[in-house]
């Protein structure tokens, strides 16, 4: 589900979930502290399902699941999980840029700020919150503000050594022109292809 649901291949993250609900209903007791970061993931799945969705039953549908998922981490917060801090302000920026329709833009936008700086220091949840904040932007046709925020988001990715995850934002949103003049971007088209030679040598022909 996280895989899927990172490099934005939502259909497959949502028959995976589903499969996840169905044949493993104990995970949540298994997982143990593990547990959040799945619920994490699916909470941003349902809410983009959500936000796709066209109204109606199905929008209720995926907003009940992603409110179900962070129900229960908020309910577990004083078990002591460490990184429920850095997670919830992104749930709750998601949370608002679905019913942005009953909010002014600028508080949805302060909400993502707040999450990025909540998230500061972890660099997995500070990928994500920039990345978020720029959907939420590009949504809303703010290509300008989106594009600061994705630079922004890439360069933790490349922190992080998510080049696989640079990659497909940088080919998905590449057309917009929002990586033009941005020379990390330029110095990691030539990391990427040298690592993927590397892990075809080691892995061998299948």
């Amino acid at each position: 589900v996280r895989l899927a649901r990172l490099f934005g291949s939502y259909e497959l993250a949502e028959r995976h979930a589903m499969i996840l609900a169905k044949q493993y209903k104990d995970y949540a007791i298994k997982l143990g502290v593990g547990v959040y970061d799945v619920k994490f993931n699916l909470a941003l799945l349902w809410y983009h399902c959500a936000r796709e969705s066209q109204g109606g039953r199905r929008r209720r549908k995926y907003l009940s699941k992603a409110r179900g998922e962070v129900k229960f981490m908020k309910s577990t917060r004083e078990k002591g999980c460490p990184n429920l801090d850095k997670i919830l302000p992104i749930l709750d920026a998601e949370e608002a840029y679905c019913v942005v329709e009953q909010r002014l833009s600028t508080d949805v936008g302060h909400l993502y700020d707040a999450a990025i700086r909540g998230a500061s220091g972890k660099l997995h949840y500070e990928s994500i919150a920039l990345e978020q904040a720029a959907l939420y932007h590009i949504g809303r046709d703010d290509v300008a503000t989106g594009g600061e925020y994705m630079r922004r988001a890439v360069s933790k990715y490349l922190e992080w050594n998510a080049y696989a995850k640079v990659a497909s934002l940088v080919d998905k949103f590449g057309p917009t022109g929002i990586f033009s003049d941005d020379d990390t971007i330029a110095r990691m088209t030539l990391v990427v292809p040298a690592l993927a030679v590397s892990c075809c040598a080691e892995s061998g022909p299948s």
